[in-house]
């Protein structure tokens, strides 16, 4: 009995090891959304879109893919922020 099992028990073992390691591999950091890239490809399209107006409506950046609206949207709040103290900063003359 025992050596009946034995084959079976190592092929569910095999299994789990297997199934773990693609779990690691697709869910690890290389597959997570970086903030920062996102971050750094909003602030481009943000400039772009200062230097050149009537230029195409942006999209969402590659970067973004995978990062929640909330993200997004606090970083672009972040993004509208900076950009606009640098902007009233440099109108207002500094006595």
């Amino acid at each position: 009995m025992r050596n009946r099992l034995a084959p079976i028990v190592f092929s569910f073992s095999a299994l789990i090891a297997l199934l773990a390691v693609v779990y690691l591999v697709s869910c690890g950091s290389a597959g997570r959304p970086d903030r920062g890239a996102c971050r750094a490809a909003m602030s481009a399209q943000f400039d772009a879109a200062i230097a050149n107006p009537d230029g195409p409506e942006g999209t969402k950046p590659r970067a973004c893919e995978g990062i929640s609206d909330q993200d997004l949207t606090q970083i672009a709040g972040e993004l509208i922020e900076e950009k606009m103290v640098g902007v009233l900063s440099s109108a207002w003359p500094t006595p």
